[in-house]
């Protein structure tokens, strides 16, 4: 009797592990792509920088450095196929997103409540620059892509965002789209964005 229980417990147990796997190995044998975005200085050689923090100070050292502007700053993202078959990027764009505040330092008493979705947000479709990949892009399992562009004309954008909004509650990131999927990167260091020109 008591060994009928430890085999029976055993087999739940071997049972729910073996549906566990299956149900990651689905989930893992897929394209997975990340999104890191990017700034830097344009021409011959572009070395990324992360664009989540203020890069400012380095852009400009490397800009006195290479005799160039803050005309020549370009931004994008880069993108990481991190699943076990080939990504097939699509599309790849900026959005500007509202900042979401997940909690309230007042406490409300709640009379009613409802779904809403949230606006997504307008985008940008930069053009097709010489160096940028053409697409659709396909990316091997572990390989990457960066997708570039001049960041004057990101700037253009999020500085007339900024003046029909409250530019606070705003973010800007970087999207791109494989198989019908979007996938978003953080956001980028606001700032850097809109003084790009001083």
């Amino acid at each position: 009797m008591v060994a009928s229980l430890v085999l029976g417990i055993v087999g739940t147990v071997l049972a729910a592990g073996s549906l566990g796997w299956n149900v990651a190995q689905y989930l893992l044998t897929g394209a997975r792509m990340t999104l890191a975005p990017i700034v830097g200085i344009g021409g011959g050689s572009t070395v990324p920088l992360d664009a989540t923090t203020d890069m400012r100070p380095t852009l400009q050292q490397f800009e006195t450095q290479l005799n160039t502007d803050a005309a020549d700053r370009i931004i994008g993202v880069t993108v990481v196929n991190k699943g076990r078959v080939d990504l097939c990027v699509t599309r790849w764009s900026f959005r500007v997103l509202p900042i979401a505040r997940w909690w309230s330092p007042r406490r409300y008493a709640v009379t009613r409540w409802m779904f809403r979705s949230v606006p997504v947000g307008p985008d940008f479709l930069p053009p097709t620059d010489p160096g940028c990949p053409a697409l659709p892009c396909t990316i091997p399992p572990g390989g990457a892509e960066t997708f570039l562009t001049k960041l004057d004309r990101v700037w253009l954008v999020t500085t007339s965002i900024d003046k029909v909004s409250d530019p606070r509650r705003l973010r800007v990131v970087a999207t791109a789209t494989s198989g019908g999927r979007t996938r978003a990167s953080k956001s980028f260091f606001k700032p850097m964005l809109t003084d790009c020109r001083a």
